[in-house]
């Protein structure tokens, strides 16, 4: 094989490690918009977080921080919770998201309600849609019911009695006229 061919053969393989390189990019980021949607997580603020944490000396705090969200993930118990108030921080300068905290009434199953905070990074579409009322999905820790995170912000579909609750919220702070709760209450279940 002659040096013009295998530098032809060269190029093209660098051409396609480019092109699977460029496809895998896009595929990660697809990836992230995904779990930013799914899990009400700007991603981007948590990395800006934990740099912070990690040049503040906050390295100890982070590496806590992170233990304790892994063991959320993997042993947290999913339930569901009810917001009682949001406080959203300032919006962040680069690549958006806001600090939030939610207090919350946690409704574990079989057990008795109880109150809890958490503060979290939310991507700015799921910090402003955030609501007194609202119903949400949490883990909480076995060991620790004060330890919990924000797993989903999108409540079960079957659930109704949350539904109206919300609605009813809405209207006793004066946001829907009563006319205007009874066209939502008549309106069948999203699916």
């Amino acid at each position: 094989m002659g040096p013009f061919k295998r530098r032809k053969r060269q190029k093209q393989a660098i051409s396609e490690a480019l092109g699977e390189v460029q496809r895998y990019t896009a595929l990660a980021g697809q990836m992230q918009a995904k779990a930013e949607r799914e899990l009400g997580m700007d991603l981007d603020s948590v990395m800006r977080e934990a740099t912070r944490a990690l040049s503040g000396g906050g390295a100890q705090e982070m590496m806590a921080y992170s233990a304790r969200m892994a063991r959320l993930t993997q042993a947290g118990i999913e339930m569901a919770a009810t917001v009682r108030s949001v406080s959203l921080g300032e919006p962040a300068p680069f690549g958006g998201g806001r600090q939030a905290r939610l207090d919350l009434t946690v409704e574990p199953p079989g057990g008795a309600q109880y109150a809890a905070s958490v503060e979290q990074a939310f991507v700015d579409e799921v910090a402003s849609a955030l609501s007194e009322g609202q119903r949400i999905r949490i883990k909480v820790d076995p060991d620790d019911p004060q330890s919990l995170m924000v797993w989903s912000t999108v409540p079960a579909a079957d659930d109704t009695q949350t539904r109206l609750a919300k609605l009813e919220a809405l209207r006793d702070r004066g946001v829907l006229t009563d006319a205007e709760f009874e066209a939502q209450r008549a309106k069948p279940e999203p699916s």
